[in-house]
């Protein structure tokens, strides 16, 4: 049995980057993905060091985290997988609990601060700069956080990039 897990924090976006979706003012289709990738190479690292997220498996800013809700339970021998990981956190709290984690960011400047981290914290996370859309690369994962479906656990027995 496997778990996918939403961890995500709603994040508010930069007002341009939210008027960015669509078209852009010349008129040609922007996709979000550009253009969220774009802004985190400019301001990931920045966000990272003014925030100093913790160390931990939040489930949003403020609120309980894994060790009270216990919503995963014990993961030591997993194989867990955190998508858009940014300085991959939650992935370093899974690994000094145990768990084999991979975890993928579309901004290279994030992976590059999770690496960092990682390393600071003495423990291994395998890291893929990608897009969330094409995952087919680290599918064998089990536990799963995404940015699309924040605050939601719920089992299954495979994970695969066409799971609904």
């Amino acid at each position: 049995m496997a778990f996918i897990v939403n961890l995500a924090v709603p994040q508010m976006l930069p007002a341009a980057l939210i008027r960015a979706l669509g078209r852009n003012r010349y008129g040609r289709k922007v996709i979000m993905a550009d253009e969220a990738k774009r802004w985190w190479e400019m301001h990931g690292r920045s966000y990272q060091e003014t925030c100093r997220i913790p160390i931990d498996v939040l489930y949003g800013t403020g609120s309980p985290n894994e060790e009270s809700l216990q919503l995963i339970g014990p993961v030591a021998g997993k194989r867990v997988l955190e998508v858009g990981c940014g300085g991959a956190q939650a992935s370093i709290a899974f690994a000094k609990q145990g768990a084999v984690v991979t975890a993928v960011d579309v901004a290279s400047s994030e992976i590059e601060f999770a690496r960092e981290l990682a390393k600071e914290h003495h423990v291994s996370v395998k890291f893929h700069q990608r897009d969330m859309a094409d995952l087919s690369p680290v599918a064998s994962a089990c536990i799963f956080r995404s940015e699309t479906e924040p605050f939601s656990v719920r089992k299954v027995s495979h994970f695969s990039p066409n799971n609904q």
